[in-house]
């Protein structure tokens, strides 16, 4: 039996996450998760680690009273604090009317362009002080419900892939979907090709199993997590997530080498294993799944994973499409 051994939040889309043990799930995520952004001020487009590693230096820190359920709505002083290297430490309030008059402004996220909300000229200099570049930090505006994302720019939705649970799913910051589950046994089984091994936050995943068999989450398509209140909620495994060089860059250090995504673009390539049902598949290389919600609940590290609807492998293959 799997069980829940890491979640992890991430509020700010690039920089560092936070270790939770426990976590409300809704319908973009763990609460929280990929809300603020820090975008190029010239053009409003977002920052990652791709392109400034060290975003990964960046330490985030919410109130864990937001993540249990135990507040019905932050108080006035909840805020959202980061440290950085040679930086003094900055609070961005939760509250956006401590911000003074709301600001928006129109910020792309891949292939999303929409407003968001501008957390102020404090918070921008502390990031252009630290990166080096004219930044502004933006924060979702998305408020989300049963309509349709479609239907108010503020709002993002999952792009349009084939899946079934894709259709409608909406997103905060996050690249593609909500959720991002990893196995403790598909790590080991890269690590045991590799000189040096790795650590799970390399992939930045949300939700991490314990399971010690390589790579279980491939073969679940759907799955449901069980608390020891007797409750559960259940995922749509939506779409294998391809990696990129993010993976190579160190969360510690914000080195960057050439590892683990070398080696797993030869043991987890799409032509390695022979999921080319999408062309680009072929030369991608994956790591975990990517997962819808299906519903509303607080998990916790410890709860236990059950696998319901097995994925046919053969499937994802070209002659399956």
């Amino acid at each position: 039996m799997a069980r829940v051994s890491q979640l992890t939040v991430y509020p700010v889309k690039g920089c560092r996450g936070i270790s939770l043990q426990q976590a409300q799930i809704g319908r973009t995520g763990i609460v929280y998760d990929r809300n603020w952004m820090i975008v190029d001020e010239r053009n409003g487009k977002f920052c990652s680690q791709r392109n400034i590693p060290k975003l990964a230096l960046i330490n985030t820190t919410l109130p864990m009273e937001l993540f249990t359920g135990e507040w019905g709505a932050p108080p006035p002083d909840a805020a959202l604090h980061l440290t950085a290297p040679d930086q003094l430490p900055l609070e961005v309030p939760l509250d956006q009317s401590l911000l003074g008059t709301p600001q928006s402004r129109e910020c792309t996220c891949w292939d999303w362009t929409g407003p968001a909300w501008d957390q102020g000229d404090e918070a921008a200099r502390w990031l252009t002080n630290y990166i080096g570049r004219s930044v502004r930090l933006m924060r979702y505006a998305g408020n989300p419900s049963d309509s349709n994302p479609m239907d108010e720019p503020e709002r993002r939705q999952v792009p349009q892939v084939n899946s079934r649970f894709a259709p409608g799913t909406e997103i905060a910051f996050a690249d593609f979907f909500p959720i991002l589950l990893t196995s403790e046994g598909g790590l080991a089984a890269l690590n045991a090709e590799l000189e040096q091994p790795v650590p799970m936050n390399r992939f930045r995943p949300n939700i991490v199993m314990d399971d010690p068999q390589p790579f279980p989450e491939d073969t679940w398509e759907t799955f449901r997590i069980d608390s020891s209140d007797g409750g559960s909620l259940h995922f749509g495994s939506a779409y294998p997530c391809a990696r990129c060089k993010v993976t190579t860059t160190n969360q510690a250090t914000a080195e960057v080498g050439k590892e683990p995504l070398r080696t797993l673009k030869q043991i987890r390539s799409g032509k390695a294993l022979d999921w080319t049902q999408e062309k680009a598949w072929k030369a991608q290389a994956f790591f975990g799944w990517l997962c819808v919600p299906l519903g509303e609940k607080i998990v916790a590290v410890g709860d236990t994973l059950h696998p319901m609807d097995h994925r046919d492998l053969s499937t994802l293959a070209a002659t399956a499409a």
